[in-house]
């Protein structure tokens, strides 16, 4: 049987259908180089003594890139892959943690800078448990410490809180996504008052996922308060940092959880002192300031009907004062006239020699053209008339 041949794009897709068959792998390795292109690509290469490999991965998907730096080992998830077009292999990343406690103490403090210049650890965003929660998820191991420390003193402290509890892996390679997907559960469930993280203290690697990119804003994001609680006090993980509330251990988380409630009792009784003590003080400032503002009002209204008494009289001696003066402007006006229109009588006029002459078309004559030589002319005159002829015409102006 004669041996197969393949083109080049047919060679690489035979290799890239056998790549895929082995899935997800985890190679661990120094990164020797690291470059992000346009803030959407991350192209990495890492090393051991003999070997390297080419990665590449798309930035908004993965996490702990701003931790990463050349000299790190690190382990990574990803899918081997063959490029069709160069045939040239690489591993196309789904997640890339730093590896070994040198690594790890470097993006550890690298990532908390980040995220406190963020604000994620930020006081004023974290919110308050709600006093009387009714029911918890609990997210932890099977079976661990944790687990049992956590369930023995809250059944200690009261016996009606309904935990509901999600198992996850707190450490080793699937630890990230179980974290994550249990608090993607609760949050899309609404089904519990408070969250609880918490696992037992170890090392620097142990608390690697705890440590995580992906799980710090997945804790800082929910919806639900929550409490993180590591084992120990001196192991403080950047998911602490990022919750509601930090616990010492299990068994702190659920000591602030379910709270005593002969605490909670005398909480509410000086609660009550100070807001009847707060109650009776207002009243009796608002009494005060009633009375003060009453002894207000009645001074201002004496003061201002006096004031408006004092107008009004005033006023009333300035509109007679003016009344008379107009009465008086008036008056005289009158007299006026009265001299204009005896200015104006006829018979004043003939008081001071002057007549009114007609022609014998009973006209006043104006001018002298309206007569002629020989006209009768009648002479209006004070006391009668006088009837002439005219026998000469001369002009002439007065």
């Amino acid at each position: 049987m004669p041996q197969p041949v393949f083109s080049v794009s047919e060679f690489n897709e035979m290799i890239n259908r056998h790549l895929n068959l082995l899935g997800e792998v985890i190679v661990e390795g120094e990164i020797s180089s690291i470059k992000i292109s346009n803030n959407q690509v991350v192209f990495i290469t890492i090393k051991d003594e003999t070997s390297s490999v080419d990665l590449f991965g798309i930035v908004y998907q993965l996490f702990n890139l701003t931790a990463l730096e050349p000299g790190m080992m690190v382990k990574v998830h990803g899918t081997p892959r063959l490029y069709p077009k160069n045939g040239r292999f690489s591993l196309a990343v789904n997640q890339i943690v730093p590896s070994g406690a040198g690594a790890l103490g470097i993006a550890y403090e690298r990532l908390k800078k980040q995220l406190e210049k963020e604000g994620l650890f930020a006081e004023a965003k974290k919110r308050k448990l709600p006093m009387f929660p009714q029911t918890v998820g609990l997210i932890t191991a099977k079976g661990s410490e944790a687990y049992r420390d956590f369930i023995k003193i809250s059944a200690e402290i009261t016996g009606g809180l309904k935990i509901f509890f999600y198992p996850v892996n707190v450490q080793g390679d699937n630890a990230v996504n179980s974290i994550k997907n249990a608090l993607v559960y609760f949050n899309l469930k609404h089904q519990t008052d408070v969250l609880v993280l918490t696992r037992g203290g170890g090392s620097l690697e142990d608390l690697a996922a705890f440590n995580d990119e992906a799980i710090i804003r997945a804790v800082h994001s929910s919806k639900i308060p929550t409490i993180c609680a590591i084992g120990h006090e001196g192991d403080v993980s950047l998911a602490e940092l990022a919750a509601d509330l930090r616990a010492s251990t299990p068994s702190n988380a659920a000591q602030l959880l379910v709270r005593n409630s002969q605490e909670v009792i005398r909480e509410i009784n000086e609660s009550v002192n100070k807001i009847e003590n707060k109650i009776n003080q207002t009243i009796n400032l608002k009494e005060a300031d009633i009375k003060n503002s009453i002894t207000t009002i009645l001074n201002q209204v004496e003061g201002k009907a006096t004031n408006l008494l004092i107008q009004i009289t005033g006023s009333q001696k300035e509109l007679i004062r003016n009344i008379g003066f107009l009465i008086n402007r008036q008056k005289d006006n009158l007299d006026h006239l009265k001299d204009k229109l005896k200015a104006l009588d006829y018979k004043s006029i003939f008081k001071r020699g002057f007549s009114i002459a007609k022609n014998q078309s009973d006209q006043i004559i104006k001018s002298i053209s309206q007569v002629n030589l020989k006209d009768q002319v009648e002479i209006i005159l004070l006391d009668g008339n006088l009837d002439t002829r005219v026998i000469l015409k001369k002009k002439g102006r007065l």
